[in-house]
């Protein structure tokens, strides 16, 4: 059999295109042709909107090759891009952000609860819990105990920010992610009681921005 598929193949005195099949579409029997991988899927009964369908028939999906076969990576959210990760890892959705600094002072000493700022947010920053990156300082230390600011996400705290009683440099306190939206307002007040000495209070908050 494979001797006769042989001379079979080097009877064929055609040339032969590249990413071509032989077989023969046309009906009944007779000579040899060169046909197409599409034509040769459909003469097999193989259909390829329906074998890429049989992944996924998602708008917005990404076909891709894992470490075993073909599979979709489902639609992200609008505005995210797709992200390698590398020619041993899949692709992924990713939400761009951009580094937020909140930064202020206030010359001289400031008075009992003070508004040192108040915003009324038109994007969507996150500041971390922990507060990594942001500070508290002032030029005079408090002499009448720590000076404990606060701050605030529509009224309610979300966070303090403590100077320690004869230091001039304070940390921050937040539990847990702040996340401010369209429309919310975000505060700064100084402690509730007004410290002798203290003054020159500086501050920066370090958060992102989503893109």
């Amino acid at each position: 059999m494979a001797n006769r598929f042989d001379r079979f193949i080097r009877g064929i005195r055609t040339p032969v295109r590249t990413r071509t099949f032989l077989g023969r579409l046309s009906p009944g029997d007779g000579p040899v042709e060169m046909c197409s991988l599409d034509e040769a899927a459909e003469a097999l009964g193989v259909n390829i909107q329906t074998l890429l369908d049989s992944i996924s028939s998602t708008q917005g999906a990404i076909l891709y090759r894992n470490a075993t076969m073909w599979v979709a990576l489902a639609p992200g959210t609008s505005g995210q891009v797709l992200q390698t990760g590398g020619p041993s890892a899949n692709p992924s959705w990713l939400t761009l952000t951009k580094e937020l600094r909140l930064m202020g002072s206030l010359a001289g000493k400031p008075t009992a609860a003070q508004e040192l700022f108040y915003l009324t947010h038109r994007s969507t920053d996150t500041f971390p819990s922990g507060a990594s990156g942001s500070f508290l300082e002032c030029q005079v230390a408090p002499a009448d105990g720590d000076a404990v600011f606060t701050l605030k996400k529509n009224g309610s705290s979300v966070g303090t920010g403590t100077i320690p009683n004869g230091m001039t440099v304070g940390s921050w306190t937040i539990s847990s992610n702040i996340t401010l939206t369209n429309a919310d307002n975000f505060a700064l007040y100084a402690p509730g009681v007004a410290d002798s000495a203290m003054s020159g209070v500086s501050y920066t908050l370090s958060g992102t921005r989503t893109a």
